[in-house]
């Protein structure tokens, strides 16, 4: 059929690193293959296909970040290799999830601690990247902002001779946690519930409440900065760490 000769031709052409116009259900089925394990020997070699494609087509097709950020997530655990996301693409994920919580647990013994916004967001019950001043121009300020923030909250903890942040404000222990693989995808390993062991921070109720009042005392700040009218009301940041934010949010 001209459907099949049409994919054929076009999988040549994606294999050979050119990637022409074709309808996203191309894309999925390619996808699909790759996840299957085909078209490729070793699986680094499959994800860094799978990351060519996507950084080739997202501009095109956006929903192809919802899909990949976890399907590729678990072609690197399930091949053991380091997760990767194509350069600028936000980490789209559930808020509490066993992929948010394997991501955060890597940056455990950072220092300073230099957690990724997404992985700040994932944190948040405030939705940091929905609210109307991110929203309103200030994507780049926030994104830029808020993980400094938390970082220079996490080393005035230190400073005192505590732990950081996750270790002071999150779970004590690992936790045995389920998790679906290739959720929605059409491959030999999808929908397969696996046990991973890991921290559960992201529902840990102590440490998503510091980090809540922690970035929106953050943003209160900076609308200040720019002038933005509005604030978000009743923060509980003690007047140390509020100090601390304001001092450098203001001169930096």
């Amino acid at each position: 059929t001209k459907q099949k000769a049409w994919y054929l031709y076009w999988r040549t052409q994606v294999r050979e690193k050119q990637y022409p116009d074709t309808d996203l259900s191309y894309i999925f089925v390619y996808i699909y293959e790759l996840l299957s394990g085909i078209g490729w020997k070793k699986p680094a070699d499959g994800q860094n296909m799978l990351l060519a494609l996507w950084n080739a087509y997202r501009g095109r097709y956006p929903r192809l970040d919802s899909y990949l950020t976890s399907w590729v997530f678990d072609f690197a655990q399930q091949h053991q290799l380091s997760y990767q996301v194509p350069d600028g693409c936000p980490l789209c994920m559930d808020q509490a999830s066993v992929q948010a919580d394997i991501l955060i647990d890597r940056y455990s013994d950072s220092l300073p601690l230099k957690l990724p916004f997404d992985l700040i967001d994932a944190l948040c019950d405030y939705a940091l990247a929905k609210s109307k001043f991110y929203l309103d121009g200030h994507e780049q300020l926030m994104r830029e902002a808020i993980p400094r923030v938390v970082a220079l909250a996490d080393a005035a903890l230190r400073k005192k001779g505590k732990n950081g942040i996750l270790a002071v404000y999150g779970p004590n222990r690992p936790k045995r946690q389920e998790h679906i693989m290739y959720s929605s995808a059409l491959c030999p390993s999808a929908n397969q519930r696996v046990e991973i062991n890991v921290k559960a921070y992201t529902s840990s109720s102590q440490l998503r409440g510091y980090i809540n009042e922690l970035v929106r005392y953050g943003e209160n700040v900076l609308r200040e900065l720019n002038n933005c009218r509005g604030r978000l009301r009743g923060i509980t940041l003690d007047d140390e760490t509020a100090a601390l934010v304001d001092s450098f949010l203001k001169k930096e």
